[in-house]
């Protein structure tokens, strides 16, 4: 597709964000797009020996389809974003205790974060990731 089909594409169905990140809101909005968010409940949990990047891949893919279920004539972004250290993914801190050991354990220590991204709509399904280290 061209650059004037992906404009036009877009300009032609609403944009739902699956997700309910402040600030995955955020960059859209700079972006002064105009969305509704509609966050995904799916089970995050890893399988095991699943690899970070296909675990953050698939969430964000469960997500898109959990969203174009109730959305589907829109196009819909969905990302889940991991953190590892040691290929052992870090799941959302339960509470500020888990997330203050979470950073114990990374701080001065190399690791990963790993965002994992999915856009559907009719016709059309695409899905990455991106690694930094």
């Amino acid at each position: 597709m061209t650059t004037q089909g992906h404009k036009l594409f877009a300009a032609t169905l609403p944009l739902v964000l699956a997700s309910a990140s402040p600030r995955r809101r955020e960059l859209l909005a700079d972006l002064g797009l105009d969305f509704v968010c509609d966050p995904a409940d799916i089970d995050e949990r890893a399988r095991a020996g699943e690899e970070p990047a296909a675990f953050a891949r698939r969430m964000a893919r469960d997500k898109a389809e959990a969203a174009m279920q109730r959305h589907p004539d829109a196009c819909v972004l969905a990302a889940d974003t991991a953190v590892v250290i040691d290929r052992r993914i870090l799941g959302k801190p339960r509470d500020a205790a888990e997330a203050l050991a979470f950073l114990e354990v990374l701080n001065g220590r190399e690791h990963s974060v790993v965002t994992g991204y999915a856009l559907r709509a009719p016709g059309l399904a695409h899905r990455g990731h991106a690694e930094s280290r």
